[in-house]
């Protein structure tokens, strides 16, 4: 008899031995770019999907009428309509945890790149060949760190914050506060007693600019803010304005609203000073993403398997 296999469509980079396993599950088609035009003629016959940012919405799943999984090779399902998909009967999964050691350390290269203004000396060394000291920077030493989101990034940010002999706290409603790692507080609360935020929460309709103008006025004044999850999490109006007002004394991120890779940005933020700002790196290792890979093609083996004794 002979054995079924299905079409699997890859869109953006996949590492190669990880695309080596998925060839051993089906027949796989690779598109490198990120574009729904380039996708589309692949979709009529597919049945596993394996994206990281291709925006699926209900018009693409339309055009994919034999589609049976999304697999996510990251967290974030914001660019996937999976009510859509659940309704089609479209599983979607992704692979939590797989990314969390890159992320969390991505994090605090943002948090001391920003306190010990770490790009701007370079930039002024490299520019002038000055031995300048430029500004004083802060240290983290006894501050208290709030960690909005207690999950796999967010615990790791907080056990290296404790490392630093940093106070940290934490908020998160759907962990029992007996299991977390951190004491937790309701956000306001947190927000009014964190010298810095570090924020590790997906970004859904309830956290959708959850840190805005009314958010950020109850930080205290010189307060540090640290996005490394979503852009659409935070108000980036209500940012800059608590940036040009001093009450905000840095915004260090990873994401911002709109972002696409290639895009060209034109967000304010950027050419603030005391923003320090990466392309959304948080995974972007050689290890992470091997790792990231080939969870993801251990969850289309398993899926698969489940579905064979369905």
């Amino acid at each position: 008899m002979r054995r079924y296999v299905p079409k699997v469509v890859v869109v953006g980079p996949f590492s190669a031995d990880a695309l080596a396993e998925l060839d051993e599950l089906g027949d796989v088609v690779r598109v490198p770019e990120f574009a729904i035009e380039k996708v589309r003629p692949h979709l009529a016959d597919a049945e596993i999907l394996v994206t990281r940012r291709l925006p699926i919405d209900a018009g693409t799943l339309a055009a994919a009428p034999r589609l049976r999984l999304i697999m996510k090779p990251g967290v974030g399902l914001d660019e996937i309509d999976v009510e859509a998909a659940q309704r089609r009967g479209v599983a979607v999964l992704n692979t939590p945890g797989a990314n969390a050691p890159a992320v969390a350390e991505l994090t605090w290269g943002l948090i001391i790149g920003l306190l010990r203004r770490i790009p701007r000396v370079n930039a002024h060394l490299r520019e002038t060949h000055r031995w300048d000291r430029l500004e004083l920077g802060a240290e983290l030493y006894g501050k208290r760190l709030g960690v909005v989101g207690v999950g796999h990034v967010g615990s790791r940010v907080a056990r290296v914050a404790a490392a630093l002999d940093m106070n940290v706290v934490g908020c998160d409603p759907y962990i029992d506060a007996a299991a977390a790692p951190v004491p937790l507080l309701p956000l306001d609360e947190l927000l009014r007693a964190s010298d810095l935020v570090s924020l590790h929460v997906p970004l859904t309709e309830e956290t959708r600019e959850m840190i805005g103008e009314r958010a950020l006025w109850r930080m205290p004044a010189g307060a540090v803010l640290v996005n490394t999850c979503r852009g659409g999490v935070v108000d980036d109006a209500a940012v800059l304005s608590a940036l040009t007002a001093g009450r905000l004394a840095g915004y260090a991120a990873d994401v911002l609203r709109g972002e696409a890779p290639g895009r060209e940005m034109a967000s304010p933020l950027l050419d603030h000073p005391n923003v320090l700002m990466t392309t959304h790196l948080g995974a972007w290792a050689a290890e992470t993403d091997r790792r990231v890979c080939r969870t993801a093609v251990a969850g289309v083996r398993t899926w698969l398997n489940a579905s064979a004794t369905r």
